[in-house]
């Protein structure tokens, strides 16, 4: 899980500035595989520790069973995205638990491009359980000061427990009214997740091997200093996939030196399609904890009544790829900050709709705003969307590597954002956007 603290200030090493615009100047020459985009800007603003915990904590997505039979000794990385995506997508019991270890990068004899933003996803030792009806739970084997240290989500009630230290003492807190745009974080998702995205960097290698008796991948990507995916992941990452669930069974990262691992995240004890029961995701409270309830607000709707929630009729996708609508929700007001005094935002007559499930689902949401609240909280580009309501609206779409399908936009007094697989699939969504 995420630690409830600020990420450190990126500081650029001398010459980096130089390196990005050359890195930049290359990309804007690659073919564009969705069409082609208009002028670029770079907004990098700091997102609170809460927001990241809080997306981390909201709502559980299945995972799952892909019989993958690419009967070859090798495979691309376009087939090993499709086993991931679709395997964490399809409804499956399974379980695990996650082994980490962590060692400091190997000083350098000289001056070299560090990798500022290179953290391994899953820092916490921890047992998970995934529910085929999209439940899930992950608790810490050992204490930990971090918060959320663990977590379970009950998708049929929409409850989520979290466990952890905060303020100086243990809190655990339940929340209710689940905002179904926030993408889940859960351990494997957030391990998928990171690396499906260094699949887009073109240097991927991959060959079968077998890992603990399971057939699987192996993967080997190395990175380039100066660029977006070196800050992220490091000098190298090696990944191995397991063929028939999509579950990265284990993640090996070197943050400056390709020949020296800085951490080693592994999948053991590994049991498909076993029993669960309720309990398994729910936390139990323990005797010593400040237990709080928070309610953040939002409540199942039909798009009439959506309507009547927030005075305004929602904008909603006619386009989302053929993923069904799996959840809408709507809020007159909402908030994830649980405790007075703590630093959150507060979202106002807001709609928010979930199409498809895992990790190829895609979300939209609504809400008041003014337009200082659509500069995204990431590296991004400019667009103008050329269909739909929003035809002539100027938007933001990420360009960081872990958040490539992030999309935003302002219209006639609405904060829009879009979430989805990729870059392609958001403009698309925010052009088949509509009020009917």
């Amino acid at each position: 899980m995420t630690p409830l603290t600020p990420p450190p200030i990126r500081d650029l090493p001398a010459g980096r500035l130089e390196q990005r615009k050359l890195h930049l100047l290359a990309e804007i020459a690659r073919p564009s595989t969705v069409r082609s985009f208009g002028p670029s800007r770079q907004w990098r603003r700091r997102t609170s520790g809460l927001v990241v915990v809080a997306a981390a904590i909201a709502l559980g997505v299945g995972a799952a069973v892909l019989a993958t039979q690419w009967g070859a000794t090798e495979a691309s990385a376009a087939q090993v995205r499709t086993s991931i995506t679709q395997g964490l997508s399809t409804p499956r019991n399974i379980r695990g638990r996650f082994s980490v270890e962590s060692r400091p990068a190997r000083p350098r004899l000289r001056p070299a491009h560090g990798c500022s933003n290179c953290k391994p996803p899953l820092p916490i030792p921890s047992a998970f359980v995934l529910g085929a009806d999209g439940s899930y739970s992950s608790r810490a084997l050992a204490s930990t000061p971090q918060f959320p240290a663990s977590a379970a989500y009950d998708a049929p009630a929409d409850v989520m427990t979290w466990l952890g230290s905060f303020g100086g003492g243990p809190i655990y807190v339940r929340t209710t009214g689940n905002n179904p745009a926030f993408t889940s974080f859960r351990p494997e998702s957030a391990l998928a997740t990171w690396v499906l995205y260094a699949l887009d960097s073109g240097n991927t290698h991959v060959t079968s091997t077998s890992f603990e008796g399971r057939a699987a991948w192996a993967l080997t990507l190395d990175f380039t200093p100066g660029d977006d995916y070196y800050d992220t992941y490091g000098a190298r990452v090696d990944v191995i996939v397991d063929k028939e669930t999509g579950l990265l069974l284990k993640l090996t990262q070197y943050e400056n030196d390709p020949s020296y691992w800085t951490s080693i995240e592994t999948i053991n004890d590994l049991e498909l399609d076993t029993p669960t029961s309720r309990a398994d995701f729910t936390l139990p409270i323990p005797s010593h904890a400040r237990v709080i309830e928070h309610d953040q607000g939002f409540g199942p709707v039909t798009r009439q009544q959506a309507a009547a929630v927030v005075g305004y009729r929602p904008l909603l996708p006619t386009n989302t790829g053929g993923r069904p609508l799996t959840r809408l929700a709507a809020a007159r007001e909402s908030t994830i900050a649980f405790l007075p005094g703590i630093s959150a935002p507060v979202y106002r007559d807001a709609v928010a709709a979930r199409y498809g499930s895992g990790l190829d689902a895609i979300t939209v949401s609504t809400r008041r705003g003014n337009p200082l609240d659509v500069a995204p909280e990431l590296t991004a580009r400019t667009i103008t969307i050329g269909h739909g309501p929003l035809t002539g609206t100027t938007a933001y779409v990420s360009n960081s590597p872990t958040a490539p399908g992030y999309l935003s936009a302002y219209y006639q007094g609405l904060v829009v954002e879009i979430n989805g697989p990729s870059a392609g699939d958001a403009l698309v969504t925010a052009e088949s956007l509509s009020r009917r």
